[in-house]
């Protein structure tokens, strides 16, 4: 034998491997486990599905949204009158608008018409 040494040094680290492997068999399991993995695979498969569909759905609702704005946008404010006489009904029911409150709203609906 040319290799005692050897010997020596590989037959305790085996020894203590097969020891290792056979304690720990008792709490962790050693084969790998296939079964019931494919199925949170597919319920993560249809969750990412839904989110997709329910992201491209408040993309279009967003797209929408800008679109209203821009229509707004474009409303012509001359059209209203914010004299009280002209609304007719509709400051006879409702409290009367303090004035300070009714100058900032006009300047603010003058301001509109120059930005135009």
């Amino acid at each position: 034998m040319h290799y005692p040494n050897l010997f020596k040094r590989i037959v305790p680290f085996a020894l203590a491997l097969a020891l290792g492997l056979f304690v720990a068999s008792f709490f962790v399991t050693l084969t790998p486990s296939f079964r019931g993995k494919g199925r949170g695979f597919r319920s993560m498969k249809t969750e990412f599905r839904d989110l997709k569909l329910e992201n491209e759905r408040l993309k279009a609702e967003i797209d929408e949204l800008k679109q209203r704005e821009l229509n707004c946008k474009e409303w012509d404010f001359k059209k209203f009158d914010l004299e009280k006489e002209d609304w007719g009904d509709t400051f006879e029911a409702a409290p009367s608008m303090p004035k300070h409150l009714e100058k900032k709203l006009k300047e603010k609906l003058e301001r509109l018409e120059k930005n135009r």
